[in-house]
């Protein structure tokens, strides 16, 4: 038979480390899209347009500008322009 000293030390300690258990961390979700969105910009004779910067352009989703980041721009192959294309 447990003698009711015992037992209550036994309750006692198990409260103290119930208690001294470290809570656990809040758990965060976050995330993020990235979507890369490739721009060509030719002038009338078809030669790349380098100068251009992020403040240029403006992407917007669901009416809501965006932020552009990273900008970088990238030489590709000369691209051939041909007039009545529809290019302006």
């Amino acid at each position: 038979m447990i003698r009711p000293a015992a037992a209550g030390m036994a309750w006692a300690i198990a409260g103290v480390m119930l208690v001294a258990q470290d809570p656990q961390a809040p758990l965060f979700r976050g995330g993020t899209n990235i979507v890369r969105v490739d721009a060509t910009v030719v002038d009338r004779n078809g030669n790349p347009v380098s100068s251009l910067t992020a403040d240029d352009f403006e992407i917007r989703e669901d009416g809501v500008p965006q932020t552009i980041s990273p900008f970088k721009f990238r030489r590709t192959p000369r691209l051939r322009v041909e007039s009545g294309s529809g290019a302006t």
